[in-house]
């Protein structure tokens, strides 16, 4: 029966197909007419034993217990390696001895000719972790941190009470939180079955120290103090820089010893791993002010004005009477306001804790002098004068063009040099600043008149008319004796009265202080002949006489 085994028929090698018991014949093929020979032999064939399909946790500590099973009983357990893992061969229970890796057969026993049927699992046998040794500064500030190492890397930090420190579970960084005392704890996981290992380190958490507010004005002047203070007490004052100022370091006096800004820091120092306590504050330290050298014309006139001035920039200026000058403050701009002298303050303000700086200059206000009313005269004749005067003494006379008219300084008198029109001044020369006081007058300055040369027949008969003329228009004509002969005012007819000589004038009127042109020209008058009464025969005849 093949489906049960097979056999070769040559060989004899029996190949079981399916479990059962089947005969093998063995055949000899008989010769010669004889028939075959045959023998036969019975085989069982028989199913092969399964391991089954094994299970449990593959990994153990080292002392540690894990435990194997299959789904076939009946077998057997065993270990490769007993110095790493031992196995009880029938409860499958392994017992880890030192690390490492070893493999766990289980063995179903084979039977009817069919080998023994294995099964291979795995497990792993690993070493417990150590927590290692910690170490790290055990005390810290609030806010304030401190780290926690162990000779073991590759574990885990925690804090049994975050509310006094937290631990950063990777780099052992502690964070204080709130004072007290706080136990962190180092856990390397257990691998492999085994449990996690621990340690553990206390660390203190100390309230940090406080510097305070700090108080006190922020500025000095050179040479002068200051005091800063703090809200809370027991720190020590310090200067960053002592050549600008320095400090007291309990009584937190600062004293100024170059310009400048320093800062001040009070110091409370810090117990329990916290660090000291600080504030700071700077102080300004300023140099004095200085008021400089003043310069600038210490006398002015009532309304007229002078300037002081300072070497230094930055002031202000102030007069100790407004009654007498007043001054602008950032100008220096003096005006008179009544005669009197008065001193004006320069003032640069102190700054940063310094007294204000000042220097002084007098100043002398005058009263301007009055030129006075003037009157005279307002005209005169080329070579002609006339006198001006004014109401105040003291002064001096000057024409604007002696061209035209000089004018003695002292006296007034001005005498014409040509016609025209020129401005006379009167001068008061001033004082104490004051500008000269001047009143001016005009005066007009006019040619003398011009009769011109006269002509005309001199010579007329009674009742007869002859005429003069001029070579200058605009004159009058008179007769010196209008019973010899009358001329004309305007036109110069002469009119003869009776026989005689008279002298005609021609008279231009002057004008402007110049005095009348006149020119004579003298005029006969003549009688006119006379035939008388003729007689004597009145006829004669040619040739003939009577």
């Amino acid at each position: 029966d093949i489906s049960i085994a097979t056999i070769n028929s040559s060989t004899g090698l029996i190949t079981g197909v399916a479990a059962g018991t089947v005969t093998m014949t063995y055949t000899v093929s008989g010769t010669g007419g004889c028939p075959d020979a045959t023998a036969t032999r019975d085989v069982t064939i028989t199913a092969p034993p399964t391991a089954g399909t094994l299970s449990g946790t593959q990994e153990a500590c080292i002392a540690g217990t894990t435990t194997f099973s299959s789904t076939e009983a009946g077998g057997s357990w065993s270990s490769a390696n007993t110095s790493i893992a031992t196995i009880n061969a029938s409860t499958g229970l392994i017992t880890g001895v030192a690390a490492g890796t070893v493999t766990m057969t289980y063995t179903v026993s084979g039977t009817g000719g069919c080998p023994d049927a294995t099964a291979t699992r795995d497990v792993t046998i690993t070493a417990p972790p150590t927590a290692g040794t910690l170490s790290g500064t055990q005390e810290a500030c609030i806010a304030g941190t401190t780290t926690f190492s162990s000779t073991e890397a590759g574990g885990s930090w925690s804090s049994a009470n975050t509310a006094i420190a937290t631990i950063n579970a990777s780099t052992g960084l502690i964070t204080g939180v709130a004072a007290g005392t706080v136990t962190m704890t180092y856990t390397i996981s257990g691998t492999g079955g085994c449990p996690d290992a621990t340690a553990t380190r206390d660390v203190t958490i100390t309230a940090a120290p406080v510097a305070g507010t700090l108080s006190g004005t922020q500025e000095a002047c050179i040479a002068g103090t200051t005091t800063f203070s703090s809200t809370e007490a027991g720190g020590s004052w310090s200067s960053a820089n002592t050549s600008i100022a320095t400090i007291n370091a309990s009584t937190g006096l600062i004293t100024g010893v170059a310009a400048g800004t320093v800062t001040m820091t009070y110091t409370i120092s810090g117990t329990g791993g916290c660090p000291d306590a600080t504030a700071t504050r700077d102080v300004t330290i300023t140099a004095p002010p200085v008021a400089g050298t003043l310069s600038g014309t210490q006398e002015a006139c009532i309304a007229g004005t002078t300037t002081f001035s300072s070497t230094e920039a930055g002031g202000s200026w102030s007069s100790a009477n407004t009654s007498i000058a007043t001054i602008n403050a950032s100008t220096g701009l003096i005006t008179g306001v009544a005669a009197g002298t008065v001193t004006m303050t320069y003032t640069i303000s102190g700054t940063g804790g310094c007294p204000d700086a000042t220097a002084t200059r007098d100043v002398t206000i005058t009263a301007p002098p009055v030129a006075g009313t003037l009157s005279g005269t307002q005209e005169a004749c080329i070579a002609g004068t006339t006198t001006f005067s004014s109401t105040e003494a003291g002064g001096s006379w000057s024409s604007a063009d002696i061209s035209i008219a000089t004018i003695n300084s002292s006296t007034g008198l001005i005498t014409g040099v040509a016609a025209g029109t020129v401005t006379m001044t009167y001068t008061v020369s001033g004082t104490g600043g004051c500008p000269d006081a001047t009143a001016t007058r005009d005066v007009t300055i006019t040619a003398p008149p011009v009769a011109g040369t006269l002509s005309g027949t001199q010579e007329a008969c009674i009742a007869g008319t002859t005429t003069f003329s001029s070579t200058e228009a605009g004159g009058s004509w008179s007769s010196a004796n209008t019973a010899i002969a009358t001329i004309n005012s305007s036109t110069g007819l002469i009119t003869g009265v009776a026989a005689g000589t008279v002298t005609m004038t021609y008279t231009v009127s002057g004008t402007g202080g110049c005095p009348d042109a006149t020119a004579t020209r003298d005029v006969t008058i003549t009688a006119p002949p006379v035939a008388g009464t003729l007689s004597g025969t009145t006829e004669a005849c040619i040739a003939g006489t009577t």
